[in-house]
């Protein structure tokens, strides 16, 4: 089983409560989890993991670390940043750079972003910089709303994960083999239907925002 990190712009935010079910179930798989974010956020939500928290990065350190990886290393992060406009290369290298170092310090072996803005773009930087296997899961504002430089950050994971068959569709356009279909679940553990009579009636629930990046 590998030591899995999770890279997310903040953490635990409790509208997103998909992070932690993924966290949960990867655990329950026999797999060491631990999250990577820019924000650690104060709230009643248990920790499900170790969490790291990528602070602004000095500016020698940073050099140094560097210097102690791989030549190889080091051009596939370069070329992986430099293959991004929205952030600036300097900061994808920098911050990456820290995650990198967590990564490496921590044994982890895989490093899964969730959203395809930030944390994906400084996730592949770091994946390379770091010599892992990197993936991703799309949620909506950041395929259908800010989607900057989506083609390359998809063309760098190892694999990505779709939540609907509209977004599956739209990453198939960027990488026709990478793209997986994997629906947004619930934690049976915690949520357990009742059983109902057969002769009774059916009444379904729909809760959500009718928006367009909610499409389906």
């Amino acid at each position: 089983m590998k030591h899995v990190a999770i890279m997310v712009p903040s953490f635990p935010v409790p509208s997103e409560t998909f992070v932690i079910t993924e966290i949960r179930a990867l655990q329950r798989a026999g797999h060491e989890v631990s999250v990577i974010t820019f924000e650690q956020i104060s709230n009643d939500i248990p920790l499900p993991c170790n969490v790291f928290v990528l602070n602004k990065p000095n500016t020698f350190k940073t050099l140094l670390d560097f210097s102690q990886l791989p030549l190889k290393s080091i051009m596939n992060g370069v070329k992986a940043a430099s293959r991004q406009y929205a952030i600036s290369t300097s900061s994808l290298l920098f911050y990456s750079m820290k995650a990198a170092q967590i990564i490496r310090e921590q044994n982890i072996g895989h490093l899964h972003c969730h959203f395809m803005h930030n944390s994906l773009a400084y996730g592949v930087v770091a994946a390379k910089l770091a010599n892992i296997k990197v993936s991703s899961i799309g949620h909506g504002h950041d395929i259908y709303v800010n989607s900057a430089d989506l083609s390359s950050k998809v063309n760098e994971c190892d694999f990505c994960i779709a939540v609907c068959e509209d977004m599956l569709k739209l990453l198939h356009k960027f990488s026709p083999t990478k793209a997986k279909l994997l629906h947004c679940g619930v934690d049976t553990e915690l949520f357990k239907p009742e059983e109902s009579p057969t002769n009774s009636k059916l009444k379904l629930l729909f809760v959500g925002r009718l928006v367009e990046k909610k499409r389906s």
